[in-house]
């Protein structure tokens, strides 16, 4: 399998223990491009009618860039935690704003050529581990990968 681009989506806001050690195994994606995406939800307030008359889009766009940057620090610890030393190609960590991270996610991959999709999943939901797994699944060219990361019960 010749793999060149790949994303990885990655929820900083919840990063479980060993959620991607199975990288280190994947020995296929060594010379490849690697895109580890984080996509911040953002909410739009507004005020009055008609709707375009004003709103406020959470986070405002002078809080982005230093949301951006953290998030790209973190993408960066998880990688360079879980991306094997042998790895010989490049890493991308990418923070995006968007009202539907799914609808991002897809826009990303098409928008970036990736071939393969991987994404962590916590809990069972049909067919797919998550609706975030299922939608990706669903709206995506590329294939995927989905590391299913086992939460233990109490």
């Amino acid at each position: 399998m010749k793999v060149s681009r790949v994303a990885i989506a990655v929820d900083v806001s919840f990063e479980a223990p060993g959620e991607f050690e199975a990288l280190q195994e994947m020995t296929f994606l060594n010379k490849s491009e690697i895109y580890l995406v984080h996509i911040f939800q953002t909410t739009t307030y507004t005020f009055g009618f008609p709707l375009s008359e004003a709103a406020l889009v959470y986070p405002i766009q002078h809080e982005r860039m230093r949301i951006a940057e953290s998030v790209q620090k973190q993408l960066k610890m998880i990688g360079d935690k879980n991306i094997p030393k042998t790895f010989a190609g490049k890493i991308h960590y990418q923070c995006l704003f968007h009202d539907n991270p799914k609808k991002a996610f897809c826009e990303f991959i098409d928008t970036h050529h990736i071939d393969l999709v991987l994404v962590s999943s916590r809990e069972k939901r049909g067919l797919f581990e998550s609706s975030f797994a299922q939608f990706v699944a669903g709206h995506s060219k590329a294939n995927m990968i989905i590391l299913k990361h086992k939460v233990s019960e109490p």
